[in-house]
């Protein structure tokens, strides 16, 4: 069923035919929905979510739940009466299946909250789930994993996965480097220790002042520290432009510094990288899902006047400066390390892909492979790109890509599929 199909009729009653398959997403929509609160619709015995880790609800530190209209839809239809009429269903599905091949977060409340819609009324409280007895859980639950995984005669079902942790050391002390004087540190190690500082400041006062979209903020440059110096330099870039917006309009009096507190405590914004999966992703208007989120994200700030927001750009400036000397230098220990990996003889013939959370790096890998003599020779797929196909070869963009990498070498396909997650699927 699409969302089209529910424009003359409704696609929930039996005469359509009594086993649907739906996209979550298409379900949620409001036009969707409201066919399935149709009084006529009668209840589903099973209703299965697949990719169920995208049934998705948390608790903030203000003890609020956020849920996501995909945990609402599962919620009516496990029969939770909720709060909001927009989501009450006036039946519940005899049967609920539930089924992941992601593993949870680690976080108590969302890992709850699956679990409770399962069992609504004795799950009603997360008290209620910690107390629930080890042998009653295990007749909800299933968990297999792949090496238990084989054909009836016994052999594996999947080849035996090798998994190897590449260490590598940052660059030390002075360096010389385009725009660099004699004797600076423009260092990795000087960038990371730097940087680490000024996570930790903004951090720590933003715990204080119980800015929880200025702490997110934070956590956006720390991984992109440890993605790559082009990706933290792309960062510090866009905290520039947003300080430097702030401060533009306090000084042109469009907002005061009790405003700007004001929408500071009301910030809040989902990290998306913490809270869905990898096959998550935008669309080719809006880039992956989680760069738009970042972006405003980076709108997080712990100023309580226009003097703290002066002393955070300065601070910025200077990192910013420090970055694109490190970048500028053209010596990335990780990216180094990665160079090993795709020019040791043992690997001669092979082909690569190589994933990466952020776009920003993705883009520094398309370049710099390429300059090590295989252009021509690197695939690419990011969320950015268009996932509908065009009329001349009825592919779409990312499945041009991936030909492209899948054709053999001979051939002249590519040798390199770098990605981000969007390339999961």
């Amino acid at each position: 069923v699409t969302g089209p199909d529910a424009r003359a009729d409704n696609p929930f009653l039996r005469e359509a035919g009594d086993r649907i398959i739906i996209s979550v997403d298409t379900l949620v929509s409001p036009r969707m929905f409201a066919r399935l609160r149709e009084t006529n619709v009668l209840p589903y015995d099973l209703v299965i979510f697949d990719e169920a880790h995208k049934l998705a609800a948390d608790r903030g530190n203000d003890l609020r739940v956020r849920k996501t209209d995909r945990y609402c839809l599962a919620e009516a239809i496990a029969g939770v009466q909720s709060q909001n009429p927009h989501w009450r269903l006036g039946w519940s599905a005899h049967h609920l299946l539930l089924l992941t091949a992601t593993p949870h977060m680690g976080k108590d409340y969302p890992y709850y909250a699956m679990w409770r819609l399962l069992e609504p009324e004795m799950l009603a409280t997360p008290d209620a789930f910690d107390e629930y007895p080890r042998e009653h859980r295990q007749s909800h639950f299933i968990r297999r994993t792949k090496e238990e995984m084989v054909y009836l005669d016994g052999r594996p079902l999947y080849p035996k996965r090798m998994s190897d942790t590449l260490g590598y050391d940052l660059s030390q002390g002075p360096a010389f480097a385009p725009g660099a004087t004699a004797g600076e540190d423009i260092s990795e190690q000087k960038l990371y220790d730097e940087t680490t500082d000024y996570l930790r400041f903004v951090y720590n006062k933003a715990k204080l002042l119980n800015r929880e979209a200025a702490r997110l903020a934070m956590s956006v440059f720390q991984r992109r520290l440890a993605s790559s110096t082009y990706a933290l330099l792309r960062s510090f870039e866009r905290r520039m432009e947003k300080l430097n917006a702030l401060i533009e309009d306090i000084q042109d009096g469009k907002i005061t510094t009790e405003q700007m507190m004001t929408f500071q405590a009301r910030l809040h914004e989902d990290d998306l990288l913490d809270t869905t999966s990898a096959d998550d992703e935008g669309d080719e208007e809006h880039g992956e899902a989680h760069e738009s989120a970042e972006d405003r994200l980076l709108q997080g700030v712990v100023a309580a006047s226009l003097t703290d927001l002066l002393a955070e750009k300065e601070q910025v400036k200077e990192l910013l400066d420090l970055a694109r000397k490190v970048h500028d230098n053209g010596h990335e220990s990780k990216f180094d390390k990665l160079r090993e990996v795709l020019t040791d003889s043992r690997f001669s013939g092979e082909k690569f892909i190589v994933f990466t959370e952020h776009r920003d790096t993705l883009e520094f890998l398309v370049r710099r492979i390429g300059g090590m003599g295989y252009t021509g020779q690197v695939a690419q797929i990011h969320g950015g790109m268009s996932a509908q196909p065009d009329s001349a070869t009825g592919l779409s963009e990312r499945e041009r890509q991936v030909e492209f990498f899948r054709r053999p070498l001979a051939e002249g396909g590519a040798r390199f599929l770098i990605c981000t997650d969007a390339a999961g699927e």
